[in-house]
């Protein structure tokens, strides 16, 4: 069995004593550890006094009773009598991980997981890792990259994953989990504890899970903060008022939408301009605030009209049943999610994760934080490329419409240009380049006589 320094909760602080040493080995069966393995560095009288300590523990006082064995204490292995308030947990010899887990949207996302470096000297498969050893100045984190173990990261994260669920950490926003590895061929990795606090936002030279949030998290700490924001006020359903009735005008003006959008729109343009900068021609593609699937009409015109010899090398074409011109085969799904009823459902199903990722002005009613909350998940499940249009409403045409009034002064909603740039363009997420960022004039609003710009940001797996 692993010798270690044992330790006492007393009065909620975690007290290393020689009394207790001697106490442990009266039910564990272990031989006394001598007084110098113990560092003596406590207060004489003070909480931590060995001394104090052994009096306390002495036969007749107070304390020392709850530690003697009662009639029904435990029996383990038929030899050992464990006292009804002492919790036993098994040594699990092997390396430490840590795994934090962040909630997204009520979805716990676990990020890549860290692995502790430790002074030199130390190893450990077969030294005890005490505290003081683990926050030494010298004891690192560092994530570990998916190519370097791809069974050991997924493994991981599992395990991080149902430790979550298994303190039923849901609603709690985030935690990490100490995971302990053994020694190759000697098992699976365990949970060790769940953490519901992360060690985050420490100021230098502290380092902990930031390393992971720095390296792993899109849109870094900024996104993070807004992202907890939003899970908790989505868990709280604070804006379902306000949604329905945005809902309401769409619903009002559904059967005339696609002539307006004709009309008084350059989207098409846009979409065009998409479509020759972006290669959807082949993979599966998440349409977000499809609407009325103008964008997803506009790529299937666009496959169906290119020639076979511009489209990819990967897409194999067909005569169309239904058109002279050529079709591709199965180059690519389309799955369009729009704000209906059912949708919330649908999206939380176990759906393959898309490759491309496409949303063209329909993230202008989402308040900032949710903004945050669904491009971070955007750049988590995507494989290949995130494509964003943001309408750059300007403050005059917000005040036109609360001027006017109800329902129109129902659809003011947000300009993300500031935040979208700031947050994910000024360094782009871990893994993601920005390929290009155009500007075009998007709309004209027939209420207010106002043209609105949007701006379109093409991410693509770096």
């Amino acid at each position: 069995m692993q010798r270690a320094h044992a330790h006492e909760v007393i009065d909620g602080l975690a007290v290393r004593s020689q009394s207790l040493l001697h106490r442990a080995h009266e039910y564990l069966l272990l031989p006394p550890v001598a007084e110098t393995s113990i560092p003596m560095n406590r207060v004489p009288g003070g909480e931590g006094d060995v001394e104090a300590e052994a009096r306390a523990a002495s036969p007749g006082s107070r304390r020392s009773a709850r530690w003697r064995c009662t009639p029904d204490a435990p029996i383990i292995d038929g030899i050992i009598p464990i006292p009804t308030d002492v919790v036993v947990q098994e040594y699990v010899r092997g390396w430490d991980y840590s795994v934090m887990v962040i909630e997204v949207g009520g979805f716990p996302v676990p990020l890549a997981p860290e692995r502790y470096t430790y002074p030199q000297g130390f190893q450990p498969y077969d030294d005890f890792l005490t505290f003081g050893i683990k926050f030494h100045a010298e004891t690192k984190v560092t994530p570990i990259d998916f190519e370097e173990n791809p069974v050991l990261f997924h493994r991981l994260q599992a395990v991080a994953v149902e430790a979550f669920y298994a303190n039923e950490m849901q609603g709690q926003s985030w935690c990490n989990v100490d995971i302990r590895v053994p020694p190759p061929g000697e098992g699976e990795p365990i949970a060790i504890e769940v953490n519901p606090m992360p060690a985050v936002f420490l100021p230098p030279p502290q380092d902990w899970e930031d390393v992971s949030v720095r390296k792993c998290f899109p849109g870094d700490h900024r996104a993070l903060v807004d992202t907890l924001i939003a899970t908790h006020l989505m868990g709280r359903r604070t804006r379902e008022q306000a949604q329905q009735r945005v809902a309401e005008v769409y619903d009002h003006v559904s059967n005339n939408y696609d002539d307006n959008v004709a009309k008084m729109t350059r989207m098409g343009d846009i979409y065009d301009e998409v479509l020759a900068t972006v290669d959807l021609g082949y993979g599966t593609i998440l349409d977000l605030g499809a609407g009325t699937g103008l964008f997803g009409r506009a790529l299937l015109q666009k496959l169906q009209l290119t020639p076979p010899s511009e489209l990819s090398s990967s897409i194999s074409t067909t005569p169309s049943s239904s058109h002279n011109e050529l079709a591709p085969v199965r180059p690519f799904s389309l799955t369009a999610i729009e704000m209906s009823q059912g949708m919330e459902l649908l999206c939380s199903l176990d759906l393959p994760k898309p490759d491309h990722i496409v949303s063209m002005s329909a993230l202008y009613f989402l308040p900032p934080v949710e903004f945050s909350l669904v491009m971070v998940r955007a750049f988590q499940l995507a494989q290949k490329s995130v494509t964003v249009c943001i309408d750059e409403t300007p403050e005059n045409y917000e005040a036109k419409l609360i001027e006017i009034g109800p329902p129109h002064s129902y659809m003011i909603g947000y300009n993300h240009l500031e935040q979208m740039e700031k947050t994910f363009c000024t360094s782009a997420p871990p893994g993601w380049s920005l390929t290009k960022k155009f500007e075009r004039s998007a709309w004209y609003s027939p209420v207010t006589g106002i043209e609105v710009y949007a701006t379109v940001f093409c991410f693509e797996r770096a």
